[in-house]
């Protein structure tokens, strides 16, 4: 049983299962010295999800998000400052996405002063 409609042939479907492909690819990688094959795998997990929400017509942010996590992924699949560095900018990028996709989604900022 797929979660989108048309089997494992349908784009969707077959974009997650690659994602899932790349991210188990990516965990028995874990304890390789970094390499262009294991950023690959560790990026593309997240990338391909960037790419479903797209084609799904997901809100922009989502998409964002995903593909500024993506690329954070890539810069912390590397050794050295400039990689962490760029890591951190782009992890805090996506994280400024989803708290404005969050906040457009869930009736804003004032959730952060209601009482429960």
């Amino acid at each position: 049983m797929m979660p989108f409609s048309g089997g494992v042939e349908a784009n969707a479907n077959a974009t997650l299962l690659f994602s899932f492909v790349a991210a188990v690819i990516y965990a028995f990688a874990l304890d390789m010295p970094p390499k262009w094959t294991r950023t690959a795998a560790k990026t593309l997990a997240v990338a391909l999800l960037a790419v479903l929400a797209a084609m799904q017509g997901g809100p922009l942010l989502l998409v964002a998000a995903l593909a500024l996590s993506a690329a954070g992924d890539a810069f912390l699949s590397r050794d050295g400052e400039k990689a962490f560095l760029g890591g951190l900018a782009s992890f805090l990028a996506g994280h400024i996405a989803y708290v404005a996709l969050f906040s457009q989604a869930g009736g804003g900022l004032g959730l952060l002063s209601a009482e429960s």
